[in-house]
């Protein structure tokens, strides 16, 4: 395999150990030579992909008719080349644990057959894992399955149990999401379009990322929205982590949503929120928001007991809405009742 991307200059010295910047017609021979090759952009801690792979680039600054001919026109482009067979683009993260899983996962077949023995253990080989339990004379469900996971296999991981003797029952669709430690099961398949809602239940994040193309979405649920503001990836990772057991318990009525403040620097002053970092619950139909107080230089982590008691404190009516005045201070209860979530 190879890498192929556009690249900052400045950066080509600090991947060198890594990464091997290639020319065009490096590039053009190396895509002759290899039975695959990645096309990607590069950041720092790419460096770090593992897997059966020859790292590239080229920088597309300085060969734009390579990057044209290639049919790259924005940055980073991501993608396979398999010799004899059709480029594959990458659309996941642009982080190295991301794109080692995405090499992984495009050279196991498209439909892994599993076993008895294998059945267990193969459900936790990625991050989203789809398992089709299907009768010996289910080719039509077989043949639907087969098409969406062609259709999805860059992103998730796909197998079919079938002809083992161990289905009493309907053929049942069966996912294993592992970054959130749920498990969906579904049967009545045959309706147009149930295959496609099913892998979009299955995948949706627990407590997805707000931005521009994800933010209607979220407000059209019904529910509030608690937000989690922070300008450091990071820190957006380790609170969706500590949140998840608290939005698996609310998930009727809460929508858990971090969003990056740079990327909406407005957006919690109007909640409320200071300095752009912190929690505020949001009831998009009333437009009253509920921002969080914590004691005055508390910088530490948010846990999932204290925003627990805070969600609670605003059902019981214990918590004012924020009336647009100063965004300091601690929350003060009061004896007027509300019913805002």
């Amino acid at each position: 395999m190879t890498f192929l991307s556009s690249i900052a200059v400045g950066l080509l010295a600090f991947h060198a150990a890594a990464w091997k910047h290639s020319d065009a017609s490096e590039l053009k021979q190396q895509l002759l030579q290899n039975d695959c090759t990645l096309v990607a952009s590069l950041l720092s801690e790419w460096q770090t992909i593992r897997g059966d792979a020859t790292l590239m680039s080229v920088d597309c600054s300085a060969s734009r008719d390579l990057c044209a001919e290639l049919d790259v026109v924005s940055f980073p482009a991501i993608r396979l080349y398999q010799r004899d067979r059709p480029m594959i683009r990458y659309r996941g993260p642009r982080k190295a644990s991301s794109i080692t899983s995405f090499l992984k996962r495009i050279q196991h077949p498209i439909i892994t057959r599993l076993t008895n023995e294998t059945l267990d253990s193969f459900a936790s080989t990625d991050s989203v894992v789809f398992v089709a339990h299907l009768h010996d004379d289910d080719a039509s469900l077989l043949a639907r399955f087969s098409s969406i996971a062609a259709a999805y296999r860059d992103r998730y991981t796909f197998a079919v149990a079938q002809g083992m003797g161990i289905l009493t029952g309907p053929s049942t669709l069966q996912c294993h999401n592992n970054v959130d430690g749920e498990e969906h099961f579904q049967t009545g398949l045959d309706p147009v379009g149930a295959l496609e809602a099913f892998v979009g239940t299955c995948t949706e994040p627990l407590i997805p990322e707000l931005n521009r193309r994800t933010e209607l979405k979220y407000r059209q649920t019904g529910k509030s929205l608690v937000h989690y503001f922070s300008d450091a990836e990071a820190d957006r990772e380790a609170y969706g982590k500590a949140m998840k057991p608290l939005a698996r318990a609310y998930r009727e009525y809460l929508q858990f949503v971090t969003v990056d403040s740079s990327e909406y620097p407005e957006m919690p002053r109007t909640l409320g929120v200071a300095a752009g970092r912190g929690l505020a619950v949001e009831n998009p139909h009333t437009g009253q928001a509920f921002p969080y107080r914590r004691s005055r230089g508390d910088s530490s982590a948010l846990t999932a007991a204290e925003v627990g008691e805070f969600i609670a404190s605003i059902s019981r009516g214990n918590v004012e809405p924020w009336n647009g005045g100063s965004s300091s201070g601690t929350v003060q209860d009061v004896a007027a009742a509300h019913d805002e979530l």
